[in-house]
């Protein structure tokens, strides 16, 4: 079986795709407080009609992953349950990372957004992994692009840095679509 992956489907990091093309067909398993759910008898009919009012949701406000049994990148055999905690962006303080940028604490996942959807600062953020590797040019476009959106850079201490912004940052592009 031949599969057409469009060259844009796959960034330019170093991460693996997995593309399953076995013929058998794989189900979720649902489980519930440690019980796999039962398949819901849907009317049909009534979920079409249901299905049409309903609103449509902007991705941004749809929960994230912030906590899991098993290791983001674990390789586990299929059936194994994994369970999941998830969390409006609105309620995920950024405290929860390590080392974060002083005009970061206290404030909500999405005081970050404006921040994330700047397409320079998305493409510094996913190509470079520390700090210290982001060249001097692009180091100035995100530091404007922070200021902008109220993160001052002030190097005299190590919480209000670019370091702890970057860092800060790298860590909430694990949160964005």
């Amino acid at each position: 079986m031949a599969v057409n992956i469009p060259s844009n489907a796959l960034s330019q990091s170093s991460k693996s795709v997995f593309v399953d093309l076995t013929q058998e067909v794989k189900s979720a398993q649902i489980m519930r407080r440690g019980y796999q759910g039962p398949a819901a008898k849907v009317d049909v009919a009534q979920a079409a009609k249901i299905i049409g009012d309903l609103q449509i949701v902007d991705p941004k406000t749809q929960p994230r992953v912030i906590s899991q049994t098993i290791a983001p990148g674990t390789k586990v055999t299929a059936g194994t349950a994994i369970d999941l905690v998830l969390a409006p962006k609105s309620s995920i303080p950024l405290d929860i990372f390590q080392d974060i940028h002083s005009a970061f604490k206290g404030k909500a996942l999405t005081f970050t957004d404006p921040i994330a959807a700047d397409a320079d600062a998305r493409k510094i953020l996913l190509t470079y992994e520390r700090p210290e590797d982001v060249p001097a040019v692009e180091k100035a476009a995100l530091t404007g692009v922070l200021a902008r959106n109220g993160v001052s850079i002030n190097e005299s201490q190590t919480n209000t840095g670019f370091n702890a912004a970057f860092n800060t940052m790298r860590s909430v592009m694990a949160f964005q679509e």
